[in-house]
């Protein structure tokens, strides 16, 4: 199970959310399937299908933007507006995630459905066979360390 490290408890706007979501999801193979659509729109089962193998794919990635706000929903995550918290109308656009953020404890919530953990502390020390671990604070730019990311 991937852990992400915290170095404190404090709120995490969506796109860190996201980007560290992102950054602890493994990398698995996985395969792209290309077919052709008959005239309603539907697979041509007696068409061409074509099938390529994709290496090392994150694939998370190709759906957590359309899936978060769902996801958030389901959970009773109510992301706030950072400039005025009792503004709870997050639309999912990519654009406002900045500036929305997500309490610890939902953001921990939020991991649970990608099966990670999420520690509150530093990260301990790693050996180069060990996966690389995501670091995260509450604020500040993103600065690479080690095998890790901080922010």
């Amino acid at each position: 199970m991937p852990t992400i490290h915290k170095t404190d408890d404090g709120r995490i706007t969506i796109a860190d959310a996201k980007r560290l979501i992102l950054d602890a999801s493994p990398l698995e193979d996985s395969i792209n399937v290309y077919a052709q659509l008959d005239d309603d729109g539907n697979i041509d089962l007696n068409g061409p299908i074509e099938t390529t193998l994709a290496k090392d794919v994150n694939i998370h990635e190709r759906h957590l933007d359309a899936s978060f706000p769902a996801a958030c929903n389901d959970l009773g995550i109510r992301p706030r507006w950072k400039y005025n918290p009792a503004q709870t109308d997050y639309s999912g656009v990519v654009n406002p995630d900045p500036f929305y953020s997500i309490s610890h404890a939902e953001f921990v919530r939020l991991t649970a459905i990608f099966d990670m953990a999420v520690e509150v502390g530093k990260a301990p020390a790693q050996t180069p066979a060990e996966p690389a671990m995501v670091v995260a604070a509450s604020d500040g730019p993103a600065i690479p360390k080690a095998s890790a990311l901080t922010y």
